[in-house]
């Protein structure tokens, strides 16, 4: 595959940085975007652009902002500039002539899961969604990457810092009161076609419970159980590489 990266500009006017993969095949292209978790960056989704590209599909996979090369900074993080990113990241793509404007996806990973399914319901452009252990609510899923002491004080101090794994990683408490704007089930009830969530049971992150749950609650919603996963995906990343490449050839075939 040909990797070209680039950069776009966000409704804020940040520059974000991202990556495009090509497929070793012709033009016009089937595109999916994919977003990244909370800490992660557009590199967290090379395995899942290799399962799409072998099926002639192109990735783009961004930094949303205050993330890896984009611009912002990461105390300032909130659901409302991810989702700017992702509303430029779908302008950006849908005016590449390479790009097959009647087949646009989204994928994502936790909160960019969360994102990719908010992102698919205020988007018609859009045609297909398939999201890994979504954090459908926001604001809990990144508490719990936080020490519950310092959580405790978050709203006094205006901020968070201390993470569960001993980072000081600051994050404005801002970020909490902006998730509180998004039901992310009830926007997700809108989606007019059927899409994939793929939930971990061992996940400590995104409690399965909830991705259970949200499931069941939304008809279009097919929920993908792994039992011996945790929010990394990694032990049964194999029935997810088979999950992700079925679910887009099926798109790719008109039947989702």
């Amino acid at each position: 595959m040909e990797m070209e990266k680039v950069t776009f500009k966000n409704a804020q006017g940040l520059n974000i940085v991202g990556v495009l993969h090509w497929p070793n095949s012709s033009p016009p292209y089937p595109l999916v975007v994919y977003f990244h978790g909370f800490g992660g960056t557009k590199e967290s989704g090379k395995d899942f652009s290799q399962i799409l590209n072998l099926l002639e599909i192109a990735t783009f996979c961004i930094d949303f902002q205050g993330s890896g090369e984009s611009e912002g900074r990461y105390e300032d993080k909130t659901i409302t500039g991810f989702l700017d990113d992702a509303q430029s990241a779908i302008d950006y793509v849908y005016s590449l002539p390479k790009v097959n404007k009647s087949k646009i996806g989204i994928t994502g990973h936790s909160i960019g899961a969360a994102v990719a399914t908010l992102q698919a319901a205020r988007d018609s452009r859009i045609t297909a969604l398939a999201v890994s252990s979504p954090a459908v609510k926001t604001g809990e899923a990144i508490a719990n990457l936080y020490e519950q002491n310092d959580f405790k004080m978050a709203q006094e101090k205006g901020h968070v810092e201390l993470m569960k794994y001993g980072e000081r990683k600051r994050l404005n408490y801002t970020f909490f009161e902006d998730a509180e704007r998004y039901d992310v089930a009830k926007e997700a009830s809108s989606i007019p076609y059927a899409f994939l969530v793929i939930g971990a049971k061992q996940d400590s992150v995104v409690p399965f419970k909830q991705i259970e749950g949200f499931s069941e609650s939304i008809k279009n919603a097919q929920l993908l159980v792994l039992p011996r996963s945790d929010h990394n995906l990694k032990k049964e990343w194999p029935l997810v590489e088979k999950a992700f490449s079925s679910w887009f050839s099926q798109w790719l075939q008109g039947l989702t």
